[in-house]
């Protein structure tokens, strides 16, 4: 029961997961190479954008308090920096 997220280069990829069952998902334009580029190697711009889209994603409107699980190799490389 949460929200699973797929990031990519190009994309992230959100769906709502309930149980066994999947819910409803959407694309957001925050992939890392989008990202990069729509901000123009700005971190500040890209960090605006990130919360923009995030802010008017609906199925994120109810997901505070649940889990979150990061799927792909880019969550992976990500927590192997950390």
């Amino acid at each position: 029961n949460g929200i699973a997220g797929d990031l990519g280069g190009g994309s992230l990829e959100l769906v709502d997961v309930d149980g066994e069952a999947i819910g409803d998902g959407i694309t957001l334009p925050l992939g890392g190479l989008r990202l990069q580029d729509m901000a123009k190697n700005s971190l500040a711009q890209a960090a605006k954008i990130a919360r923009d889209e995030l802010a008017k994603a609906r199925l994120l409107k109810g997901g505070q308090g649940r889990p979150f699980y990061a799927v792909g190799g880019t969550w992976r490389n990500l927590a192997r920096l950390y």
